[in-house]
């Protein structure tokens, strides 16, 4: 089961494969895809110019979400 849904807010707290946002960056999932990498639960997030897939452990909900 996934602990976030598409829609939300999120600040990223890690960097486990490389993606582009900086650490402590808010960010909007654009879609929660839990089968994306071999089940783990991806997320295709943005931060209104870049786009990067993130894991669950690599994000946490802000308090501003939809």
């Amino acid at each position: 089961m996934q602990k976030f849904k598409d829609g939300q807010t999120v600040k990223v707290i890690a960097k486990e494969y490389g993606h582009g946002f900086e650490l402590g960056e808010i960010v909007e999932i654009i879609i929660a895809d839990k089968n994306a990498c071999h089940g783990v639960g991806d997320y295709k997030c943005s931060n209104g110019s870049s786009t990067w897939f993130l894991l669950d452990h690599e994000i946490e909900l802000t308090k501003i979400n939809k």
